[in-house]
């Protein structure tokens, strides 16, 4: 379903002029270097090592390795994912069993670092860390009643924390 997803997004953006500046954001429920998280797992690498967020939008160049924002500024056919800007131990926004995860993207068009109209402020991009979003050395998640139906009580956040970057207009 996810290279599906992607396979749909990429037409969309085929189709836009190639200046046009775009931002694709949200929870692609895909670790932004997916490529090499999920390559030796049988139960999700169902699609022969391809991803959709690497190597359908690609993110990665045609060696695997990800697309650094010098590449992707003279390249109209690759996107660069904003997570590449924080150092490793900070690319993550959603934690599971313990490990962090880097589900949540922000991914930028060439036409967004390419000095003209809209642009992106280059290293402005963090995860949003806000004491109160964290108990314990954890993502406070929102709290559920134990009962059925469960119901939210109240408590807590989102599993994810909020991710950001700024833009600029020229």
């Amino acid at each position: 379903m996810r290279i599906h997803s992607a396979k749909v997004l990429k037409k969309l953006i085929d189709n836009l002029d190639e200046n046009e500046p775009y931002v694709l954001v949200g929870d692609f429920n895909s670790h932004f270097d997916e490529y090499r998280t999920f390559v030796n797992s049988r139960r999700h690498n169902d699609t022969d090592g391809i991803t959709g967020i690497n190597h359908i939008l690609k993110t990665i160049d045609d060696d695997e390795n990800p697309i650094s924002y010098t590449t992707f500024k003279d390249n109209d056919d690759t996107l660069y994912n904003l997570w590449y800007e924080l150092p490793e131990e900070k690319r993550w926004s959603h934690e599971f069993k313990g490990r962090g995860e880097g589900l949540d993207n922000i991914i930028i068009s060439p036409s967004l670092a390419d000095g003209k109209g809209i642009e992106y402020v280059r290293g402005s991009f963090e995860r949003f860390e806000a004491p109160y979003l964290f108990r314990k050395g954890k993502v406070y998640r929102w709290q559920q009643s134990r009962k059925y139906p469960k119901h939210h009580l109240g408590e807590g956040y989102s599993d994810h924390l909020p991710i950001s970057a700024l833009f600029k207009v020229k």
